[in-house]
């Protein structure tokens, strides 16, 4: 019998599912958009959606409950804290946006895009710039 629980599995256990939530809501602080399956995007914007709303009163539970979701990561918080919460003082919802994108290639999965709403200037939004490591090749012919 089917009882009224709430929630999706995604075909992992407690856990996993955990582990997967902190991961994307610290995608989504650190680079201001990710790209994943709908289910994925879908269930990161209802918990980043809370998340900014809680955490507008900006008291130290706040910055602990942010904290703990973004994986106790002090730089995500800092950058949620200075960068996104700011920008979105006046709104009372709609902070993200999902963009449906084509399907994968490989296991023909429906993909989207979860990002920041575009009525806010991106010029606030300072999201971290991932470095490109650069790896040197020895010579082999030099011995």
């Amino acid at each position: 019998m089917k009882k009224r629980i709430y929630g999706r599995k995604l075909s992992r256990g407690q856990g996993g599912r955990r582990a997967l939530m902190r991961s994307l809501i610290k995608g989504l602080i650190l680079h201001g958009s990710i790209k994943t399956t709908r289910v994925k995007a879908k269930m990161v914007q209802t918990e980043i959606e809370r998340l900014i709303s809680k955490s507008k009163k900006g008291d130290v539970n706040a910055h602990r409950r942010v904290y703990s979701e973004s994986g106790n990561d002090r730089e995500s918080t800092d950058l949620f804290f200075k960068n996104v919460l700011p920008s979105f003082s006046e709104k009372a919802g709609g902070y993200t946006r999902v963009v449906y994108l084509p399907r994968r290639r490989g296991d023909f999965a429906q993909t989207a895009k979860i990002e920041w709403t575009k009525d806010i200037p991106t010029d606030k939004i300072i999201v971290k710039k991932t470095k490109k490591s650069s790896v040197i090749k020895k010579n082999k012919s030099e011995k």
